[in-house]
């Protein structure tokens, strides 16, 4: 929860701090709150809403890859977030031009951790080229959707 009169910046960088430590709250509740501008972000540039969705996971795949080594001096989490979906967007549309056929890049070595792990999951590496991003989805939709159903039982007894 944001603390009253605290900027967005800061507010993000506490989450990605705590989420690096392997807080999965704090991860959610930076998902949450930067879903929305990545996904405006990315939806005006990939017009095709399968492969929005697809950069917006890939997206936040990275951001959480990347979670121990942001460094606050050099930007906001927000702007490295947006900065990765350009990346990614980029990648996905050079891919369709009949570039590299659409592989998703160098998978981890053997034995080097994942980021997934952290948040109390195994994570499936070698399976497929998108396996982190597959699971990615699995964890975030998890994690997501019990406050997704209370909001809609909330919302039905309100009127009554």
């Amino acid at each position: 929860m944001r603390r009253p009169f605290e900027q967005p910046a800061a507010h993000h960088a506490r989450l990605a701090r705590r989420a690096a430590a392997g807080d999965r709250a704090a991860f959610v509740e930076l998902y949450r709150t930067l879903y929305p501008p990545v996904a405006r972000f990315v939806a005006r540039r990939v017009p095709a809403r399968a492969d929005a969705e697809d950069v917006v996971a890939r997206t936040f795949h990275r951001l959480l890859e990347a979670l121990p080594a942001l460094d606050g001096a050099r930007g906001t989490v927000l702007g490295y977030a947006l900065t990765v979906a350009r990346h990614a967007a980029t990648d996905l549309r050079r891919a369709g031009a009949g570039g590299a056929g659409g592989e998703a890049g160098p998978e981890p070595a053997d034995g080097a951790p994942h980021a997934l792990a952290n948040l109390g999951r195994v994570a499936v590496v070698d399976a497929a080229p998108d396996a982190g991003v597959v699971h990615f989805r699995h964890v975030v939709s998890d994690a997501l959707e019990a406050p997704r159903h209370a909001g809609r039982c909330r919302a039905r007894h309100a009127d009554r």
